[in-house]
């Protein structure tokens, strides 16, 4: 049985939660429509709805794979030139969309809409995009979107936990999914924080390559030694000093623990931490154990 990823559009309800349609998405270039056609998706230019060429959004898209259940995720795409459009059809527009979730980059000729939404011209679906002015609204305690990265302070309490919003409430209230798949129905905006991740720490997370991650603070710190004494200096070196080598970098595990709690504070309790982390880990805590063996000096 192939264990090839499927896309599926989501399709919204009056209530604006998603259902999914199980659509495959063929794999063939999307053909050139007739004027006729594009002509009955209403779109808006681009610079009415804060956008341009060259900018990135994120498309919410439904990804079903054999024997896994549907997922919910936001594809980053970059916006480009549809040459193929008329100067008539206002938000006409192609999507480079990057090699992620298990897809390849692909091309789709799409119209910007009112509201948030696209028309994919493939497909012939509105969908769901998220403008770099949207996710800093969300930041600034504006609306939040199914599928955004948050830390919330579950059941009201102190801590941050990390997860995502699955569903927005009329009322303003949301519902949490946390990364221990618990899910907290009505979180209270003001509970919820707006988690920012790097493109490449987002793509890991997104592509769910997590085969380098870890769930406690000793397989981090493992992953850590070895991120550091797994390269080709280090293997190089005579048995005695990869020996020496290796017990210096166990001696930075308190600031490597102390970055650790930063991510922790930044992304919230319970978050993954994938392999491109602890690469950026890395020069922290190294400055981390220069600074403090400066100031012992």
């Amino acid at each position: 049985m192939s264990s090839d990823p499927k896309l599926t559009v989501p399709s919204l309800s009056p209530t604006g939660s998603a259902e999914s349609v199980k659509t495959e998405v063929p794999e063939v270039e999307d053909a050139p429509e007739s004027d006729s056609k594009r002509a009955r998706v209403e779109g808006l230019p681009l610079g009415d709805l804060g956008l341009a060429i060259g900018a990135t959004v994120e498309v919410a898209w439904v990804i079903e794979r054999e024997n896994m259940p549907s997922e919910r995720v936001w594809w980053t795409a970059r916006i480009e030139t549809d040459d193929n459009a008329s100067v008539t059809e206002a938000g006409a527009a192609r999507l480079i969309y990057a090699a992620q979730h298990g897809f390849e980059e692909e091309s789709r000729r799409v119209t910007f809409l009112a509201e948030s939404f696209l028309f994919d011209a493939q497909d012939r679906e509105r969908l769901p995009y998220l403008a770099e002015a949207d996710v800093a609204a969300a930041a600034a305690g504006g609306p939040l979107l199914v599928g955004m990265k948050v830390k919330s302070r579950f059941q009201g309490g102190e801590r941050f936990c990390a997860g995502s919003i699955v569903e927005a409430h009329d009322d303003g209230t949301y519902d949490v999914l946390y990364e221990d798949n618990v899910c907290e129905q009505n979180v209270p905006r003001e509970y919820i924080e707006v988690v920012a991740l790097a493109a490449n720490v987002r793509a890991a997370l997104q592509a769910e390559e997590q085969e380098t991650a870890a769930e406690s603070t000793e397989q981090f710190f493992e992953l850590f030694v070895s991120s550091l004494t797994s390269g080709a200096m280090f293997q190089n070196l005579p048995p005695d000093k990869q020996r020496q080598a290796s017990e210096h970098v166990r001696t930075m595990r308190p600031h490597f623990e102390a970055e650790l709690g930063v991510l922790r504070d930044a992304r919230g309790w319970g978050a993954i931490v994938t392999g491109e982390d602890i690469k950026e880990l890395m020069p922290k805590v190294m400055l981390r154990a220069k600074q403090f063996q400066q100031a012992s000096s």
